[in-house]
């Protein structure tokens, strides 16, 4: 087969059929299956969603089954892991994360935070007097009317609630706020409504569930912007209203009309999607991109067979981790798009929060380069820069230990960074091994993504130690654009250097065969290699329905 392999022959398309055949026979062969919704959802999603419906907070038999609810959710996990795949590449290496980050997920919310004892969100009703001289709670007002009802079910108002004078509107963070308060709305901290009816439960619930950085959340990360928490919690306090920044220290920044805000997202979206076409086009040229590093006997194109080793391996990690971020950055602008405009002109179709709507629940995706990685390093590129959509889960289990004192509670303190530190790329590596250990690719090592992120916490020790000794003399006697240099020569090595063992892992998985944009304009331009079309989903990667051996196993197929 070797001999007839040349730099034009579209190697991806053959080796991603190959692998989707394989998957297929393995069907017909009942062991394995495709990822199913709904079947799939209830250890990731729904089990903690109908278990936070459930008022625990003063049944103490109910709150100890959370112990047994994870257990659950881990187990069904773990046989969706097991057995189910996807003949779609993203959602085969997706079935993994999606298990792993399930579990993760669910010990945050049930065991490692109280949210029925303890958290709170910001949310707005129609203040009292306003729904007659304004007719907001008029029938055609599906939020009003949600408001109203929710008005009822909630604790009674404190006298600082039981005035009917309007917050001024240049407290207003943003332009959806100042028009819900010329409306009639107020916001308030709300916390668990654990008198209130079921669908007031679930709105609660599903918002809490679904928020993993926690915009407007009491137990919201510390990197995007948040309004100052009540001092007074379980109050259904105000919210102050001027008290959110429009940048925090780590550069995620939110958006104050809804034209910026749209502008900002689809023009980055479009220019990701660029990037991410011609990305996908020069890796499928690649053999590395489409079967790992053993790629010979298969020949380089034109393009790269000139380039020394060294860097041919600078290049295709620099292409790798353009691909990767040009992948990430349009599914979450996508997701705070579409959550926006839904929230906004059809807020029961979600039922979420009203405050769903609002601009400042949809801060960047990523975070100021500059201020995290030229400033801070290693450090500063995995806690500040790169997204944070996992970082909730991540310090949950440091900051429970805090609380119980099994940590300093100073969090400078050595201990508690290097158990945090440890703790957060752990389960980052363990989220990352599960997506390989459900790829199609047979020649996949899922403990090679571990091996990247523990080798990430020992650069992030590194620099610090070298901080702690030589930084502050260093820090003083050199101009910051040396400083700013030196830490972003170290983040490129470094990165460079272990990226291998996650950037390899990747490419055996197949994770790069997957066409993420359904049109290609480049192909269409005749840019593809034979066999390409402009044209690039097919009934492979789309949903279908599913008919399993059990009757519980049919629905959507992923």
């Amino acid at each position: 087969m070797a001999t007839h392999i040349t730099p034009e022959t579209n190697l991806g398309l053959y080796h991603r059929e190959y692998l989707k055949a394989q998957f297929k026979a393995d069907i017909a062969a009942g062991t394995a299956r495709p990822l199913v919704v709904p079947l799939d959802l209830f250890g990731i999603f729904l089990i903690p969603l109908i278990y936070l419906c459930i008022p625990h907070t003063r049944r103490p038999w109910l709150y100890r089954m959370r112990f047994a609810v994870v257990a659950l959710m881990a187990w069904l996990n773990w046989n969706m892991m097991a057995r189910a795949s996807s003949t779609n590449m993203a959602a085969a290496y997706a079935t993994g994360l999606a298990a792993a980050w399930g579990t993760l997920w669910g010990m945050t919310l049930l065991i490692w935070t109280r949210p029925q004892f303890e958290a709170e969100r910001v949310e707005r009703r129609v203040r009292r007097g306003a729904a007659e001289s304004n007719g907001s709670a008029s029938g055609e007002n599906p939020v009003a009317n949600g408001a109203l009802r929710q008005r009822h079910t909630t604790s009674a108002p404190s006298k600082s609630q039981e005035t009917t004078e309007p917050p001024s509107q240049s407290a207003a963070p943003d332009e959806t706020v100042a028009t819900a308060l010329s409306s009639g709305y107020e916001y308030y901290w709300q916390s668990y409504p654990s008198t209130g009816p079921l669908s007031t439960r679930l709105n609660w619930a599903l918002d809490h569930i679904t928020s993993f950085r926690g915009p407007g959340w009491t137990t919201g990360i510390s990197s995007i912007p948040s309004f100052r928490h009540p001092s007074k919690p379980q109050s259904e306090s105000p919210v102050d209203l001027s008290s959110i920044p429009p940048r925090t220290k780590t550069g995620y920044a939110r958006c104050s009309t809804r034209r910026s805000f749209l502008r900002n997202r689809l023009g980055r979206m479009a220019l990701a999607c660029a990037l991410l076409d011609i990305c996908t086009v020069l890796m499928l040229r690649d053999p590395y991109f489409i079967l790992g590093p053993d790629y010979a006997p298969h020949p380089l194109p034109s393009y790269l067979s000139p380039l020394p080793p060294a860097l041919l391996s600078i290049t295709r990690s620099l292409t790798a981790l353009t691909a990767i971020i040009a992948a990430l950055y349009p599914f979450f602008v996508l997701d705070q798009v579409l959550h926006f405009l839904l929230s906004h002109s059809h807020p029961s179709l979600l039922r979420l929060s009203g405050a769903r709507a609002d601009l400042w629940q949809y801060p960047d995706v990523f975070g100021s380069f500059a201020t995290n990685v030229l400033d801070h390093g290693l450090a500063g590129f995995w806690g500040g820069w790169w997204h944070q959509t996992f970082r909730g889960a991540f310090v949950a289990p440091t900051n429970w230990m805090v609380r119980q004192g099994y940590l300093p509670r100073d969090r400078r303190h050595p201990l508690t960074k290097l158990v945090g530190a440890a703790v957060a790329f752990g389960q980052s590596g363990v989220l990352h091994a599960a997506g390989s250990y459900t790829a199609l690719s047979r020649t996949a090592r899922p403990w090679s993504p571990p091996v990247f992120f523990l080798g990430s916490l020992g650069g992030v020790l590194v620099q610090a130690g070298w901080d702690a000794v030589v930084g502050r003399g260093v820090r003083r006697r050199c101009p910051r654009w040396v400083r700013r240099g030196a830490n972003l020569g170290f983040v490129v090595v470094w990165l460079h250097v272990t990226g291998g063992w996650f950037v390899d892992d990747l490419c055996r998985a197949g994770v790069w065969l997957y066409e993420p944009l359904p049109f290609s304009p480049l192909r269409a331009l005749g840019m593809g290699l034979p066999g390409d079309g402009a044209w690039r989903w097919d009934g492979d990667v789309m949903p279908r329905l599913w008919v399993g051996r059990r009757w519980w196993e049919s629905g959507i197929a992923l």
